[in-house]
């Protein structure tokens, strides 16, 4: 009954309204970095960082202290107005603003419930104490094609290098172990994210003989693929597939045997530096998939397909679409050995807009998530991550170009800015 199904979802629904609240943030040389925040409740809270100091080099614009000052992201407020008091020529790092806006905020956020007859959120940090927030993350690259891996693992900042199960890999698989441990990278076989009842008999032999290879360990995507990659001595990455969307959860498949957790891409920052830990791990670049269909749109299109498991684009390089009626196109990643396809979405995950905020969060590492990229773009993209995993102060040339072009082309930051609503 629609009229009845719409009277239960207002209960349901989520208020998206944010708090306004007012700050004043005082920078003078010689002394500590001050935050003051308050509502129209009555709810006042100050906070002191970082000393701040004479700039050496390049002193800290006033517009540039406004601007990360002002970031209020997945809290449940908005900044309407910020004064700001500052010295001429000083210097305070990123992380040092970014540290006390997170301290201001959350203090507010405290000194707001503490007069809340309902206590809830407060209850919920006290079962859970947060972890410290890890300064310096591992790069992990997930790779589909021959060209991304010859571009990831001739790379200097990569850690893990997963492969999906291609025909390459197959065929290569023991040569790429040994380039990957030449150069220091870890490799990981990257198990299919959908099995069907023929899976085994295309998937089991190969899985075996990585199992007995030197390879590094695997990304789990099922609950099935952890019970059996569990009873090796390889390691393993559950990956954001089995929707960890909690402390609890993470603990469950650290239990089980996962050395490294992905985490759910509902989550925002919020929730991940509630529950995460220096062994988790958050996407922050690729294009994600939105559907996987037995009805590939490939084969019954463009490949002739008329009955069986194949067509005659069986395991062609060329590149499909699907396109909507405002002319979008989102890509498609067919997997021939299994007849399934993947429609990605028509827009790339990135975050380097806001890649402070994603750095200073307590996961160990961050991945990116390479689908159709030729090698230029893989070039490009990971060159600009592993410079600012580095340090996101700085952005060289090149890196701002990118910044520039996805912006004018089109891109989502997900939920780690907003939640699911």
């Amino acid at each position: 009954d629609k009229a009845l199904e719409d009277a239960l979802q207002k209960t349901w629904e989520k208020d998206n309204r944010k708090l306004p609240i007012y700050g004043r943030l005082t920078a003078k040389a010689g002394q500590p970095l001050s935050y003051q925040l308050w509502d129209n409740r009555g709810s006042v809270v100050y906070q002191q960082g970082a000393m701040v100091e004479l700039a050496q080099k390049q002193p800290l614009s006033i517009e540039k202290l406004k601007q990360q000052a002002m970031k209020t992201g997945a809290t449940p407020f908005v900044l309407e107005s910020l004064e700001i008091d500052a010295d001429d020529n000083i210097y305070v790092g990123i992380s040092d603003i970014n540290e006390i806006r997170r301290a201001a905020t959350e203090a507010l956020e405290a000194s707001i419930l503490k007069k809340s007859k309902r206590n809830v959120l407060q209850i919920k940090r006290k079962n859970r104490k947060q972890n410290p927030l890890v300064k310096k993350k591992n790069l992990n690259v997930l790779v589909s094609t021959k060209e991304q891996f010859d571009i990831v693992s001739n790379h200097g900042h990569v850690h893990i290098l997963y492969y999906e199960l291609t025909r390459d890999f197959e065929k290569n698989y023991q040569k790429y172990i040994d380039i990957c441990h030449k150069n220091h990278i870890k490799l990981y076989a990257a198990l299919p994210r959908i099995e069907r009842k023929q899976s085994e008999r295309f998937y089991a032999e190969f899985i075996e003989l990585l199992i007995k290879s030197d390879i590094d360990g695997f990304l789990v995507r099922t609950p099935g693929q952890m019970e059996y990659i569990s009873k090796t001595n390889k390691k393993i990455t559950v990956d954001y597939t089995m929707n960890v969307l909690n402390g609890a959860a993470i603990d469950f498949w650290k239990k089980a045997g996962a050395d490294t957790v992905c985490l759910s891409l509902e989550n925002n920052l919020q929730e991940i530096n509630a529950m995460a830990d220096k062994d988790c791990e958050m996407v922050v670049y690729g294009y994600l998939p939105l559907m996987i269909t037995q009805q590939c749109p490939i084969g019954n299109f463009a490949g002739g397909k008329k009955a069986g498991i194949y067509c005659s684009e069986k395991d062609s390089d060329r590149l499909y679409f699907l396109k909507d009626r405002k002319g979008m196109k989102f890509p498609l990643m067919p997997d021939c050995k299994q007849c399934v396809c993947t429609i990605l979405n028509g827009k790339p995950l990135f975050t380097l807009k806001f890649y402070d905020e994603i750095l200073e969060s307590t996961t160990g590492s961050v991945r990116l998530l390479f689908t159709k990229e030729g090698s230029r773009k893989t070039q490009r993209i990971l060159n600009a991550y592993a410079e600012m995993t580095e340090d996101c102060t700085i952005q060289r040339g090149e890196t701002k170009i990118l910044l520039a072009e996805m912006s004018e082309k089109g891109s989502t930051k997900g939920h780690y800015f907003r939640g699911v609503e």
